[in-house]
C-alpha cells in the first residue's frame, strides 16, 4: 500500500486512524478469546477475573514478537507499514506503548467511574 503522503518516515493521520482501529479490533478479539478459553474449561474458571490482564500479556506479547522480527506491529505489517530506525530496546519500548497502555488507561478508566458512581 503506497503512502498517501510524501514522507517515508511518518504515517498520515488517516493511515494511522486505521492501524489504530485494527489494533483495537485485534485487542477485542484476543479478549474474547481469552474469555471464551476461560469459561469453557472448569478448571480455568477462577482466573476469569484476571481476564483483562491475561488479554493484555497476549497483546504485548504479540506485539513484541511483531516489533522484534518484522520491526512493526501486528497492525502495521498487516497494511505493510515499517518503522525505519529500530534500537535495542524499541521493541519492548513499542510493545509497552501498544499494549500496557491502553490496558493501565482502561483500568483507570474503570476505577474512576467507580469512584464517581459512590
Amino acid at each position: 500500500m503506497d503512502s498517501i503522503v510524501s514522507s517515508k518516515d511518518r504515517l498520515h493521520f488517516f493511515e494511522y486512524l486505521e492501524v489504530d482501529l485494527l489494533q483495537e479490533y485485534l485487542r477485542n478479539g484476543i479478549g474474547y478469546f481469552v474469555n471464551a478459553l476461560l469459561n469453557a474449561h472448569p478448571r480455568l474458571v477462577p482466573l476469569r477475573y484476571w481476564a483483562p490482564e491475561l488479554t493484555a500479556l497476549l497483546d504485548f506479547f504479540k506485539d513484541l514478537i511483531s516489533l522484534s522480527t518484522l520491526k512493526a506491529t501486528y497492525a502495521e505489517n498487516f497494511f505493510g507499514y515499517e518503522r525505519p530506525r529500530m534500537r535495542k530496546w524499541s521493541a519492548l519500548k513499542g510493545a509497552i506503548v501498544w499494549a500496557v497502555l491502553p490496558y493501565l488507561s482502561s483500568r483507570l478508566e474503570q476505577y474512576y467511574t467507580q469512584l464517581a458512581g459512590e
